[in-house]
């Protein structure tokens, strides 16, 4: 036998004859269905527990994520006006060495011409080195003229002529004693 339930709903108060087993039955089922509220009550409590707890996490990372945005947003405008300083310093630098560069190649092309200028003094010199040499000797000669003039002149007192043999020793002898 089962219970009407079109009759029970349609005259709620009104008292029915049912068989005790469908009574039991019926509150073994609710006891079961409440067992089961129960567990899905306390499954539900802890999924909220777990939800709270996770969403505290979730709030404590957001608010250490803005943190941390907030420092990486200062680092970032540092390091930009780093690099905008380096940036202005090396266009500085740039310039300082192409002045420096343009300095240097002055520099160069004034060594180069007094290079060259040290190098015909110095050719100056030689040529000057090698005149005075020249000077030297005509005026060792024209010392040694007088000399010779002198020596000439007692030999040929004496034997009344010079040979060409005698007046090369005597110029010899002369040159010797002068050099």
């Amino acid at each position: 036998m089962s219970i009407d339930w079109a009759k029970c709903e349609e005259k709620p108060r009104k008292k029915y004859k049912v068989l005790g087993r469908l009574l039991l039955d019926l509150r073994a089922k609710i006891n079961q269905l409440e067992k089961e509220y129960s567990e899905q009550k306390k499954e539900i409590k802890d999924v909220e527990d777990n939800t709270s707890s996770t969403n505290k996490k979730l709030e404590d990372s957001i608010r250490n994520l803005t943190i941390s945005e907030s420092d990486l947003k200062i680092k970032l405008s540092k390091a930009n006006m780093t690099i905008s300083d380096i940036e202005d310093n090396l266009k500085t630098l740039k310039e300082r060495n192409t002045e420096l560069e343009s300095t240097v190649l002055n520099r160069n092309k004034v060594i180069e011409k007094l290079e060259d200028d040290f190098e015909k003094r110095i050719s100056e010199i030689e040529t000057l080195k090698k005149e005075i040499e020249r000077l030297k000797d005509e005026v060792e000669k024209s010392v040694a003229a007088p000399e010779l003039i002198k020596k000439v002149k007692e030999v040929m007192l004496h034997k009344g002529f010079l040979s060409d043999k005698e007046f090369y020793q005597l110029m010899n002898t002369i040159e010797s004693q002068m050099g």
